[in-house]
């Protein structure tokens, strides 16, 4: 058998083939069953940044300067 070459890769670098040659395989799960907990414990994050989506819907300054880091974290590159 032809030895593999083993390098480390992003999550979103594998391919489907490649899942397969190492016997990974994906299944989705509840979080509750994922983390084998009755409850999950509560965000400790302020509920407006859970709520809103837009800098312009917060009401607070400090989560509408935090809005656009997060658009820019999310962009690959």
């Amino acid at each position: 058998m032809a030895n593999l070459i083993r390098s480390a890769k992003s999550g979103s670098d594998w391919t489907l083939n490649e899942l397969d040659s190492y016997h990974i395989s994906l299944y989705q799960v509840d979080p509750l069953t994922f983390f084998g907990a009755p409850e999950l414990p509560q965000p400790l994050v302020d509920q407006e940044l859970l709520s809103n989506i837009n800098a312009g819907a917060m009401q607070q300054d400090r989560h509408a300067e935090l809005i656009p880091y997060l658009d820019l974290a999310m962009k690959p590159g």
